[in-house]
């Protein structure tokens, strides 16, 4: 695609130190969002600082203004790459004598390009490599363009047909191989040998399996709306259907429904609202404070279901994008270590708390490159002190409902057995986790405590 005709002010004839870039804007969109989500920025933009997945990509898709195609490209080409990123590194490295030594953003740009010719059918191999040597070019020198070149042609070979078997390694039994199946599942060692040894590996491969694929596209109709159930069965009518639950509903990765007004869906994680459903939120006693409450995803899902919610999160921003979505909250900017900031004492609370998100790989692939061991022991605490602060703020009778969105035994069935063997007046009720052949991809673990 032809880049755009550049204005008078930028013109090279009027600045002839400016230059005109090769690269396809999908591509150079997802390069700059993978940069900014890694914090590989060029050094002429080292303010860019490593974000989170999701706020790289929306920050760089509202600076590179995108028609709908290419930014669906951007998006599919970005998250495809975060969930593949160390199997296309090892791909490459067969043809690299040191890829180590490659300039960061040189080697971003080979992965972001394999990738394209080993797991997107749609596009032709060449234009990967054309683009990936135009981008390595501008980004570094003709002499590793050249190298590109040579690279990206063997890898497009290797991609005309499937990887041989045991092109990673040995992987039966899979518990002595995980070097091997970290490789061919893109995921830190740590990680593999962690859903291994805990979920045994029957369990620890059907999680490895789900975190590298898109997960399913979760939505809610909006409750408020006045046909929300015709519009929900009317929409669980529809191909790629993967299940419903009132309002909320899962379709295959890749679904569109682009035909209802914004105003009418909103994202909401399938899985996640299972998690809370499992809980038989509608019979918890008012008012609910919802103690990690985000942009309002769990409120939502409450309000569906006729509760009173008092709302607060230690992140201001969150809390104005909740109370402008759903102004008949009360929503305050607060902690959840600290008393209640309301005049109504809650009688139920209900902790969605900060953890690891190992369970929302599929979502959100960023997190395998930046979570470590070391992240859990502070998680683990931090847990904790939420449990027991919920505790002493609920009357007798009361309910406490605690969910995380990871699948790591130290953050969920551990933390409330802790929970539990310290607090004689606490009675589990609930214990649930996603099932690990759910069809979400995203997996989620809650419990339920009576006083």
């Amino acid at each position: 695609m032809k880049p755009n005709k550049p204005t008078k002010r930028h013109d090279a004839s009027h600045n002839p130190a400016a230059k005109r870039s090769n690269v396809p804007p999908a591509r150079a969109a997802a390069l700059e969002a993978l940069e900014r989500c890694l914090g590989l920025a060029a050094p002429e933009r080292r303010q860019v600082r490593e974000t989170d997945a999701q706020a790289a990509l929306d920050a760089t898709l509202s600076a590179r203004p995108l028609d709908p195609r290419d930014a669906a490209l951007a998006t599919e080409l970005f998250y495809g790459v975060l969930r593949s990123k160390t199997r296309v590194e090892y791909i490459l490295s067969r043809f690299l004598d040191r890829p180590e030594s490659l300039p960061p953003g040189v080697l971003l740009i080979l992965c972001a390009a394999s990738h394209e010719m080993l797991h997107l059918d749609r596009v032709p191999a060449r234009a990967s490599v054309n683009w990936g040597v135009d981008a390595v070019r501008e980004a570094a020198n003709d002499g590793l363009a050249g190298l590109a070149n040579a690279v990206l042609r063997k890898v497009a070979a290797l991609a005309e047909q499937p990887l041989p078997e045991g092109f990673f390694g040995p992987e039966t039994p899979p518990e002595e191989h995980p070097d091997t199946l970290a490789r061919k599942y893109a995921c830190p060692d740590w990680l593999v040998e962690l859903w291994l040894d805990e979920y045994g590996p029957e369990t620890g491969l059907r999680y490895l399996q789900a975190q590298a694929l898109p997960p399913a596209l979760g939505i809610a109709v909006q409750h408020r709306h006045p046909r929300a159930a015709e519009i929900a069965a009317s929409l669980a009518a529809r191909p790629g259907l993967l299940g419903s639950s009132g309002l909320g509903l899962a379709f295959a990765a890749g679904t569109h429904l682009d035909d209802l007004p914004d105003e009418t869906l909103v994202r909401q994680s399938f899985a996640g609202r299972e998690a809370l459903l499992a809980l038989d939120p509608g019979s918890w006693p008012d008012p609910v404070w919802d103690a990690c409450s985000g942009r309002g995803g769990k409120t939502r899902l409450l309000l569906e279901l006729g509760k009173s919610v008092l709302a607060s999160d230690i992140h201001r921003g969150r809390i104005r994008a909740l109370q402008a979505e759903q102004p008949e909250v009360e929503a305050v900017a607060a902690s959840a270590l600290e008393r209640p900031p309301f005049s109504t004492p809650p009688r139920t609370i209900l902790l969605d708390a900060p953890c690891s998100g190992l369970g929302t790989l599929s979502r959100r692939p960023d997190i395998k490159w930046k979570r470590s061991e070391d992240d859990f022991d502070d998680l683990v605490e931090l847990q904790a002190a939420m449990l027991e602060n919920a505790w002493k703020r609920l009357p007798r009778g009361g309910l406490l409902a605690y969910l995380t969105c990871t699948l790591n035994p130290d953050e969920n069935e551990r933390q409330i057995a802790a929970f539990l063997a310290g607090h004689p007046d606490a009675e589990l009720r609930t214990e649930w986790t996603t099932d690990p052949d759910a069809k979400w991809g995203e997996f989620f673990y809650a419990a339920l405590l009576a006083k």
